[in-house]
């Protein structure tokens, strides 16, 4: 085929292999997922069958359908395809030229042609097309001469130089761009084909650029499952008139794992400023996700900290969380032994097979010297334990664990109460183990680990504290060589001797506390007896009166001969530790400690136990015994707290005696009293006869007439036997409230009534005593229920009490309030003021306050206990206090109009 003197290559030569076809009905995503797969040729797909097609299926059409919201997966391809689609019959075909021509004026880039029947014969690619006619344009115009070639070829090759050089510093500074900055970069034209990435890009999905370049979407590190949300971004990124934007979208590399982007795009135009793409930045946000993970952990790992308190309950939560975090088969918590060795006292593991718990590891090359680069904070990652440089003797270790790849960093802590050494200040080591395969540790890996390591020894180190100060008194015996050790013990020494020292003051009993003593010195100390002994100072012998056992048996109550020598130093007062061959115990330690009936001074030495000095001339009462086995001994520290301890075995020996004396003399003193209540009581019925006599002859003389004269002395003698009647019948008053045969008779009565009665005889000596009576009663009538011959004497005892003792020109008030429940009574008299050393006792039989009494009218001491019983009987509260030159008394009772009132309390 010809056309002019050229030549015309034939049509067949630019037709590509038969395309794909499919049924209008083939569901759009199935068809996109095909042209997606690795490998595919097809970049669009024909619908219909080789004699009659009805449309075509490009990438565009597929990005149009997800730009439009469409969210169905089965939408039949007849809906979304470019239909009627055009194509070009064989027979009008002239020459590629005309053929790009017509493929250009209508717009497309596939052209399907046919022959005359109508079925499909190929399909022609504009861009393929093109660059055929490139590649064999032969030109027709004639040679230029050899001048003016040689001109032309000079020129072309400055100008190509200059081009060159601008094109190699434009392409060094956009490598160069590349370079410095961590984002993936690709690009694609308005067709969806990709044409440009990044090294960064192509390393990021693990393809190689060739796999990428020149590709349709869907490109191949697109997921299945994302490509419709990345198909709708992906067409808005290619939309000319929308704004710069950026998407979180999920990519796929090339061994299937998915990751996390940010995406940022741009228009990419030409030289002239024509939109012909666009260029995206990729950033990987892996490492961001892991940083917020590893953020997320810390703080987890943080609050679990603050959350548990045990040390068992922090390491578990601790390898559980690190464990999920770094995707490994184990993570264990190795701590330290003394000698360099160590055990697993935690761990977490993804099966049961790898479990290390409770396992002690002796690593010979840590007890070498190996832990000191852990000391300064060393953190070691070993990918694969076969290829790593690690020492044949470490790398035994570690095959015998089933370990493949490992991740170490040191469990530091520090403590500034003690001296700096290696073994406290490396706790453990926290470890990540791989056991499956080899690991490769990602960079951010090791300083997580650090992180949370970190804050396990603060955790591990406040843990440690606590249960320290919860184990002080079971461990201070054993720490004496560390200077805090030595504090606690002090510190708990006290608590005992603070114990016993309560018991003392709240135990009289000389048994019970020097059991107890004995009984806690032995737990506390670890002893192997601890015993009181009492000194027979007649016999030179002394006898175990009290005993408790340890680890050594008890020998019970046994007398045994004293060493004389050892008698006289603790008569001196000294304190006595030596090692002995008991003759019933055989050889043990034993220290003695003087028990002195009085103690002056005297102040435990901190010198040799043997050479204290005595500062008490005392008598010895006996020792207290402390007793182990010989080798093991006692501590300065010791030996001075039982000599606290025997200071105040010695002060409740000689309280239990001083109490024994007193009960003693208080058994002697209620003796006395009760034959003082008994001659009371008798003499108080037998005065009651003789008292009734003068009475009837009073009567007598009164009746039978006596002189003028007479009248005065007639008088004094029946005042001084009103006196002595009171007195007899206040006597057997309060006999009767005391003993009990006092019986309450209740009655309900107006309590308005009832003072008027009591106040009446009272109104004459107010007025011959000038005192101002002051009376605040209430006005409406008050029903009360109560004894009320024990309720007139009361009031009558305390007004009788008041007028004696009130000054003329005072006054005297009586308030009466009440309720249905209570009656309240206050009597206040001023210009009389109570001694506070006399008020407490106001209310004793027979007490009186003789410079308050400045009439001298005397008195028998018995109305306040008088009333003070009454009330006790009534069951109400009696108050009495003096101040500001004013006395008050104050009387509440109780309405006993309920059951069984009238029984006595």
């Amino acid at each position: 085929m010809t056309q002019g003197s050229g030549w015309v290559p034939p049509l067949e030569r630019f037709l590509e292999p038969v395309p794909l076809l499919v049924s209008p009905t083939h569901s759009v995503i199935s068809v996109v997922k095909f042209l997606a797969q690795r490998g595919s040729p097809f970049r669009y797909a024909l619908v219909g069958d080789p004699h009659k097609l009805v449309g075509i299926l490009t990438a565009t059409d597929a990005l149009r359908w997800l730009a439009q919201g469409e969210g169905a997966t089965d939408i039949p391809v007849q809906e979304v395809m470019t239909t009627p689609v055009l194509t070009f019959a064989a027979r009008d075909y002239r020459d590629p030229l005309t053929l790009v021509q017509f493929m250009q004026a209508h717009g497309v880039q596939h052209l399907p042609v046919v022959d005359a029947t109508g079925s499909l014969l190929g399909v022609v690619n504009q861009e393929d097309l093109c660059l055929n006619l490139i590649l064999e344009h032969r030109p027709s115009q004639p040679p230029l001469p050899t001048e003016a070639q040689q001109a032309l070829t000079t020129l072309c090759q400055l100008e190509e130089e200059i081009l060159t050089e601008e094109l190699q510093k434009a392409l060094n500074l956009r490598i160069g761009i590349e370079h410095s900055i961590p984002l993936g970069i690709a690009a694609a034209d308005f067709q969806g084909k990709q044409i440009y990435v990044n090294d960064t890009f192509a390393k990021m999905v693990g393809w190689p650029k060739e796999a990428l370049l020149g590709r349709d979407p869907p490109y191949v590190y697109w997921p299945p499952e994302e490509l419709e949300t990345i198909f709708a971004a992906f067409t808005q990124g290619l939309n000319q008139s929308r704004p710069l934007q950026g998407w979180e979208l999920t990519f796929m590399r090339r061994n299937g794992e998915r990751f996390p982007v940010r995406i940022l795009d741009a228009p990419w135009r030409d030289g002239k400023g024509n939109l012909i793409g666009m260029i995206a930045s990729v950033q990987d946000l892996t490492p961001e996700k892991h940083q917020l993970q590893q953020t997320h952990l810390l703080s987890r790992i943080t609050q679990g900290i603050r959350q548990f308190s045990q040390v068992e309950d922090i390491l578990n939560f601790t390898v559980r969380e690190i464990r999920h975090l770094l995707q490994v088969d184990r993570v264990v918590i190795y701590r330290f032994l003394p000698n360099w060795a160590g055990e697993i006292v935690a761990e977490s593991v993804s099966q049961s097979k790898f479990s290390l718990l409770g396992r002690v590891i002796e690593d010979p090359c840590f007890m070498s010297g190996w832990h000191h680069p852990y000391q300064q904070g060393r953190i070691s990652a070993i990918e694969d334990i076969d290829t790593a440089s690690v020492q044949p003797c470490h790398r035994e270790l570690l095959a015998s664990l089933q370990v493949r790849a490992n991740l170490v960093v040191p469990i530091l802590q520090a403590d500034s109460s003690h001296t700096s050494t290696e073994q406290e200040c490396l706790w453990g080591l926290l470890i990540a183990h791989h056991c499956t395969a080899p690991k490769s540790w990602d960079p951010w890996m090791p300083e997580s680990l650090k992180q949370f390591a970190d804050q396990l020894g603060l955790a591990l180190q406040q843990a440690v504290l606590v249960q320290r100060l919860q184990a002080t008194n079971a461990e201070l015996q054993y720490q004496v060589e560390v200077r805090n050790a030595e504090l606690r013990q002090l510190v708990s020494y006290e608590q005992l001797l603070r114990l016993i020292s309560d018991k003392v003051r709240s135990s009289l009993s000389e048994e019970d506390i020097l059991t107890t003593v004995t009984q806690e010195l032995t737990q506390s100390l670890h002893l192997g007896v601890c015993g009181v002994a009492l000194l027979e100072a007649e016999t030179h012998t002394y006898t175990l009166a009290y005993e408790f056992a340890g680890s050594m048996p008890s020998i019970g109550k046994v007398s045994l001969p004293m060493d004389p020598v050892l008698l006289k130093q603790l008569q001196q007062g000294q304190t006595l530790c030596f090692s002995t061959n008991h003759p019933l115990r055989g050889w043990c330690t034993l220290v003695a400690c003087p028990l002195h009936t009085e103690l002056q001074d005297r102040i435990p030495s901190e010198a040799s136990v043997s050479q204290t000095p005595s500062k008490t001339t005392t008598s010895l009462l006996g020792f207290l015994k402390l007793i182990r086995l010989p080798h093991e001994g006692f501590t300065p520290a010791e030996i001075r707290f039982a000599e606290q301890i025997a200071i105040q075995c010695s002060i409740a020996i000689r309280q239990a005696c001083l109490y024994q004396e007193t009960q003693n003399q208080l058994q002697q003193l209620m003796k006395l009293n009760q034959l003082k209540e008994d001659f009371l009581n008798m003499v108080s019925h037998e005065l009651r006869t003789p008292l009734t006599s003068m009475k009837m002859a009073l009567k007598m003389l009164e009746v039978s007439g006596i002189t003028e004269k007479q009248i005065r002395y007639f008088n004094i003698l029946k005042q001084e036997w009103q006196k002595e009647l009171d007195l007899v019948n206040d006597l057997l008053d309060l006999q009767r409230l005391e003993s009990g045969s006092r019986q309450l008779e209740v009655t309900r009565f107006c309590v308005q009534d009832r003072l008027t009665e009591v106040l009446e005889p009272f109104a004459l000596r107010f007025q011959e005593r000038q005192l101002t009576f002051i009376p605040q009663i209430p006005s409406d009538p008050f029903i009360f229920t109560t004894d009320a011959g024990l309720l007139t004497r009361i009031l009558s005892e305390l007004l009788n009490n008041a007028v004696k003792y009130t000054p003329a020109g005072e006054q005297i008030h009586l308030l009466v309030s009440g309720s249905s429940l209570h009656l309240h009574l206050q009597v206040t008299n001023t210009g009389v003021q109570i001694p506070s050393e006399h008020l407490s006792r106001i209310f004793e039989k027979f007490y009186r306050v003789p410079q308050l009494d400045q009439a001298q009218q005397g008195g028998t001491g018995l109305g306040l206990p008088l009333v003070k019983k009454a009330v006790e009987l009534l069951r109400g509260d009696l108050r009495a206090e003096s101040q500001e030159n004013r006395t008050v008394f104050e009387v509440s009772l109780p309405n006993l109009s309920t059951d069984g009132s009238s029984r006595n309390p």
